[in-house]
């Protein structure tokens, strides 16, 4: 389930600090009240720009894990973004409204060391 977060922690211009992913809003505890406390809504990560920009080129602070890169001017349609290390490329140049990251695995989320991500 999406949890929207007002002020982008991703965006803000911030190298050092990590982004911590919100409590999943959707978990449900066990019948003991437990299982929720680890629960984070960091599966898929989609930061909105708010509006279309240029795109030539991606970076992703603090990546220490695989992930699939992909940027829509929609929220609908999704090209990947060839990332080398934290760096992704898109030539010829692009649009993109969204940026979104998902964890290449079934068993993790993304990893909490992502500090920045940057478009130009």
């Amino acid at each position: 389930m999406p949890v929207a977060i007002t002020a982008c922690a991703l965006t803000d211009g911030d190298f050092v600090n990590r982004f911590q992913p919100p409590v999943d809003t959707g978990c449900v505890p066990d019948d003991l009240g437990q299982g929720c406390g680890a629960a984070r809504a960091d599966r898929v990560l989609t930061v909105d720009l708010d509006a279309a920009r240029p795109a030539s080129l991606l970076v992703v602070r603090g990546i220490t894990a695989d992930v699939v890169a992909e940027i829509s001017v929609d929220g609908e349609s999704w090209a990947g973004v060839g990332m080398d290390g934290i760096v992704g490329s898109f030539i010829p140049a692009t649009s993109a409204r969204y940026i979104r990251l998902r964890s290449k695995t079934d068993n993790g989320g993304l990893p909490l060391s992502l500090t920045e991500l940057s478009l130009w």
